[in-house]
């Protein structure tokens, strides 16, 4: 929990010091869903992030991963930013899951991110991310295991009103390969996840918004066979702290989903009732 509470206090106490108006920069506008932009070339950036999730069918159970990054763009298309992160994992009462209280090392990554358009340049901005991992922990479970795999998203955006209104459209594809320490038995496993955001500066440090992620979650490194599917919706928000200093983040319930063959409600058993992520930018 500490790491989030930083993060928390930080943006209660950082406003004193003076908002300014937010420089566009559509990266982090658009809560999960990514921008395009990546940064002023050999201008290095620090970024904190946790990402919550919360809620099962029945019991308790809480994961919270904080990931420090280090963001370091060698030229207006290309930027790398390897990264590690620790997480909280807060499990009881949860069929088919051991109770878990755990912190520790959850995985590292290291971010490639290529900006082929700008959309000062072109009518869309499009930038290609892929992102390798590798952890110790299963990210459903919290228990120890060998959790690695890659990330790729193709993002999307355009400013509808210039400086005013931004849209983003993200194709998310993550495949990854767990084996628990305690069994010894491979799990390979598949993300698709489509998403829509949009965001309108309401104040000059302001931008508020809304997203939109259907998640469909595949047996198989190939999209073999869907497992469950869900729908997030909820709020997004951005906003400057000072100079280079930025906080952004989104609070998302499940809004709609199913589980394998069972009926249409939510699938709280391959994901999450609530996920949320809190975000602190600084230049360095």
């Amino acid at each position: 929990m500490r790491p989030l509470l930083l993060l928390v206090l930080f943006g209660i106490v950082a406003p004193v010091a003076g908002l300014r108006a937010a420089d566009v920069d559509t990266e982090h506008m658009f809560g999960f869903s990514e921008g395009t932009d990546i940064g002023v070339p050999f201008q290095p950036e620090g970024e904190l992030e946790t990402i919550g999730r919360a809620g099962k069918a029945s019991g308790s159970y809480t994961v919270l991963t904080t990931t420090a990054n280090l963001k370091y763009p060698l030229s207006p298309q290309f930027r790398i930013a390897p990264g590690i992160a620790f997480a909280n994992y807060s499990i009881s009462g949860v069929p088919d899951l051991e109770d878990t209280e755990r912190f520790s090392f959850d995985h590292a990554v290291l971010e490639f991110r290529w900006h082929p358009l700008a959309r000062e340049s072109h009518p869309v901005g499009l930038t290609i991310i892929a992102t390798p991992f590798f952890g110790t922990v299963d990210p459903t479970t919290g228990l120890s295991a060998d959790n690695y795999g890659v990330q790729f998203i193709a993002a999307i955006d355009r400013a509808l009103l210039p400086d005013k209104l931004f849209a983003a459209v993200n194709l998310a594809y993550t495949l990854n390969r767990t084996r628990p320490w305690a069994s010894g038995v491979t799990t390979d496993a598949s993300l698709l996840v489509p998403s829509i955001a949009a965001s309108v500066r309401l104040l000059p440090w302001l931008f508020v918004g809304a997203e939109a992620r259907y998640l469909l979650g595949f047996d198989g490194l190939a999209l073999q066979s869907l497992g469950g599917q869900a729908l997030y919706a909820g709020p997004t928000f951005y906003m400057t702290l000072g100079q280079g200093v930025s906080l952004s983040g989104a609070w998302e319930p499940q809004v709609w989903g199913q589980a394998g063959s069972y009926a249409t409600g939510l699938d709280v058993v391959q994901f999450d009732r609530q996920q949320f992520k809190l975000r602190l930018a600084l230049d360095l």
